[in-house]
């Protein structure tokens, strides 16, 4: 992960016009905010010049934070597993889950949080599910880079650096500040680690611990409401 840069000044986050036509400001609790300008490179190539994208979504989404009193537009990297957005000069920028700012992203009931994954460290994730006990589903994506291969003039030929599909790896954290356990793909170990009861109501309802939309109505029917 690129190095973060502590600024003790204010940073503006811009919005656009469907938004509203004014300036946000972010203001942390201790009056100070972290961001960094990321490159958008990979080695010696820029993303521009990689077949493929980096990103989950190649649009912006706007979201909200209990610390900032405008929505705000970002976007996810999931090669360099960054959190992206612009300011009010159109430069891109990242927040740096120092900040452990929270984003809910409008109309959709996921939100970026920091987490701090056992084989990454701190970062952020995408927050499917919650309950009011603090126990948590957490989607990390990643996008895998393949530099490909240059031609050898003869019967191999050229295949361009490209950007794969996004992997998505899901955790539970099974109450408030515990660490991140993955879920296994295979069903008698996830079975194993969410319990008798979260079985018996995958058998019953017929639900497939292997689909997130699916994982999720099974984390409801057996661990109570989300808040």
């Amino acid at each position: 992960m690129k190095k973060c840069f502590l600024f003790t000044i204010l940073f503006i986050i811009g919005t656009t016009s469907f938004i509203k036509a004014q300036n946000v400001t972010v203001v942390n609790r201790d009056g100070t905010s972290i961001s960094y300008r990321p490159t958008e490179t990979v080695g010696s190539f820029k993303y521009s010049d990689v077949k493929g994208s980096p990103y989950t979504s190649m649009e912006f989404q706007e979201a909200t934070c209990s610390d900032i009193d405008e929505p705000i537009l970002v976007r996810y990297d999931a090669y360099k597993q960054t959190l992206q957005f612009k300011d009010q000069d159109s430069i891109l920028k990242a927040i740096s889950p120092q900040s452990r700012y929270r984003f809910d992203l409008k109309d959709k009931d996921n939100s970026y949080i920091v987490v701090n994954y056992p084989d990454y460290g701190l970062s952020y994730g995408l927050l499917l599910w919650e309950n009011s006990d603090g126990m948590r589903l957490i989607k990390k994506q990643v996008v895998k880079y393949d530099k490909g291969r240059e031609s050898d003039g003869s019967y191999k030929m050229a295949i361009p650096a490209s950007f794969g599909n996004v992997i998505e790896t899901f955790y539970i954290q099974k109450k408030e500040n515990a660490k991140l356990i993955e879920i296994p793909s295979q069903k008698k170990k996830a079975f194993k680690l969410l319990g008798n009861d979260f079985e018996n109501n995958a058998k019953e309802s017929k639900l497939n611990v292997k689909k997130e939309e699916e994982l999720i109505k099974l984390l409801k029917l057996t661990f109570n409401t989300p808040k």
